[in-house]
């Protein structure tokens, strides 16, 4: 059974059986989903970390279940292998480019970024390290830069051109407009 409120009560939110009905009640309504533990299922934050208690703590279990995180890497619980293939089933294309977008920040830059790789550099379309936002290469001296996106710990630069190119020190090398 899943719960639907703004906190996990089992005596005060109303139940659903599966996690489409219970993930449209909690869209309409602006709630949250439980499980029967009281772990929350949606909406998930997502927050890319390298930060695990340790390498055990991401391994499936032979039941098929995971273990369960608070914000603070305190283990919560346990997700039986069902609620688990609901979940990734539940993913939407659309749920993995907004955590993705959730991870980038992006802010105004005024200068010239400068070639120093001995090679060519790909363009990309989008600020993402994703292969298909790839939509060319490049080999240049200097370009002028408009915006800068920190993807995680990753930076690409704009070009006044509209293309995105690798922020990587030993890609390009950032001169501030004076």
């Amino acid at each position: 059974m899943l719960y639907v409120g703004n906190t996990f009560d089992k005596k005060v939110n109303k139940g659903y059986k599966t996690i489409q009905n219970a993930k449209k009640e909690a869209e309409k309504n602006g709630l949250s989903v439980w499980d029967e533990e009281g772990v929350k299922l949606y909406p998930l934050k997502v927050e890319v970390t390298d930060d695990v208690p340790d390498d055990a703590a991401l391994e499936e279990k032979p039941d098929g279940s995971v273990n369960a995180y608070d914000e603070n890497g305190e283990k919560v619980g346990e997700v039986p292998a069902e609620e688990v293939k609901k979940i990734m089933d539940e993913i939407t294309a659309e749920d993995v480019e907004a955590a993705a977008a959730a991870t980038r920040s992006e802010e105004e830059v005024h200068g010239t970024i400068r070639r120093v790789f001995d090679g060519r550099l790909r363009l990309r379309r989008r600020p993402s390290f994703e292969d298909d936002a790839i939509c060319g290469v490049t080999m240049f001296d200097e370009k002028n830069v408009e915006k800068k996106a920190k993807i995680g710990d990753r930076v690409l630069y704009k070009t006044t051109d509209g293309y995105w190119i690798s922020g990587d020190p030993e890609h390009t090398e950032f001169i501030p407009e004076e």
